[in-house]
């Protein structure tokens, strides 16, 4: 007979307030539901290349990262025995377009006997800020010379960009370009 009572008084109590639902756990405060592969939204389609990566296309990225040159300038000292640099560069223009520039010098030099090695490798293509099915934000480059693709992991830092190549972090200075 208690029973009854209590679900007479508990649902007149919900009749009053206006509600037959019961309480959800839902946060019910206006935040803005986020849209995902809409036009005019943060992201693209979701899409894959040949060997099976999953990618998005990231517009906030691109948008950091259009119209820049990223550049890292190395030198090693060798002391008296020689020593190296290299330069490499990625312009990544705004219309999408890609140019990929290494230079690398080394010299050896020991007593009465000296060597140098120069390498340049230039390439063009297409590229993509991308984010991965895992969440990594991405620098896709498509080779036009070599006919292959490339992901670097990046990270943003102002002035200066973390990419990863050759599965290490490297630092890029990011210099505005016109192109």
């Amino acid at each position: 007979m208690k029973k009854i009572q209590l679900l007479m008084i508990a649902s007149t109590f919900m009749i009053s307030c206006g509600s037959n639902e019961l309480p959800s756990d839902k946060d019910d405060t206006d935040t803005p539901a986020v849209k995902k592969n809409k036009p005019g939204g943060k992201f693209g389609d979701w899409e894959q290349d040949n060997e099976g990566n999953k990618y998005r296309e990231d517009y906030a990225l691109k948008e950091i990262l259009s119209g820049y040159e990223l550049v890292k300038y190395t030198r090693i000292n060798g002391g008296q025995f020689g020593g190296g640099s290299s330069t490499t560069k990625f312009t990544l223009c705004s219309d999408g377009s890609m140019q990929y520039y290494h230079q690398s010098l080394t010299s050896v030099s020991v007593e009465g006997a000296g060597s140098s090695d120069a390498t340049e490798d230039e390439d063009y293509g297409i590229w993509k800020a991308v984010e991965s099915a895992d969440g990594y934000k991405l620098l896709m480059t498509i080779s036009s010379k070599y006919g292959t693709t490339g992901f670097m992991e990046l990270k943003p830092m102002g002035s200066k960009i973390q990419v990863v190549r050759y599965n290490e972090w490297q630092e890029f200075l990011m210099k505005k370009i016109d192109c």
